[in-house]
């Protein structure tokens, strides 16, 4: 079931031992919410961004192509692969700047790529050799994409679990009340649950101990505490 940013929230009302998001909360909450996305985002290229993009014409003598406007960044490429006019397949290997433009300036037909821009212009993928041919839906890549921020409740993200966003929202919270100890506690679980993320992600079996209660209780929160405004 995907996680919603509304699941989200709960978790982290119930860190706080709250019975629900504030009200007046929402807004900010949603803030720390994606905080915590992109803090995770910038760790790592995540599993669950990968994204097969929608195949694209190559166009004869052209070896520049506008990436999708979510690539997430230079190394969030896991393949390309470019189909000539007999429907032969060719996977294009990843090169640096320097050693692409060595292949182009010496006009050798090596097949290779990089990719060029920054997170402020949308990016773009070079390919060597030029293209001889216009190919209909010739070119196809699977990248590491960037999510939406959340800004409904209802808005999902695919982060497999919604510990490590909760946690984060609940030591934001924490900090803004200078509650420094237990923001230094909620923010060790942050990262805990981002350990747990990273174990999932690499496809091993970690042992994940439970630690939501205990979690709570060495914040000093019972059922019935609560945060008041």
């Amino acid at each position: 079931m995907a996680v919603t940013l509304q699941n989200c929230l709960d978790a982290s009302s119930y860190f706080l031992g709250e019975s629900g998001t504030p009200s007046s909360e929402t807004t900010k909450r949603t803030l720390f919410a994606n905080e915590a996305k992109k803090n995770i985002r910038d760790l790592r290229n995540w599993s669950w961004e990968k994204k097969t993009s929608a195949a694209q014409n190559i166009v004869n003598a052209t070896t520049t192509y506008t990436l999708a406007s979510d690539f997430k960044n230079r190394t969030a490429m896991e393949w390309v692969k470019i189909t000539d006019t007999n429907g032969n397949v060719t996977y294009y290997s990843p090169i640096d700047e320097n050693g692409f433009n060595f292949l182009v300036v010496n006009t050798l037909s090596n097949t290779a790529y990089w990719v060029s821009g920054d997170p402020i212009a949308l990016y773009t993928l070079n390919i060597n050799p030029s293209p001889t041919a216009t190919v209909t839906n010739g070119l196809q890549y699977r990248y590491y994409a960037v999510e939406n921020d959340f800004a409904l409740v209802t808005d999902t993200t695919k982060i497999p679990k919604e510990e490590a966003i909760a946690w984060y929202i609940a030591a934001k919270v924490l900090y803004g009340y200078r509650e420094q100890a237990h923001y230094q506690l909620a923010m060790s679980e942050y990262q805990n649950a981002i350990n747990d993320l990273s174990m999932m992600d690499q496809k091993k079996d970690p042992y994940v101990v439970d630690r939501i209660q205990n979690a709570r209780e060495s914040l000093g929160f019972s059922n019935n505490f609560k945060v008041y405004y």
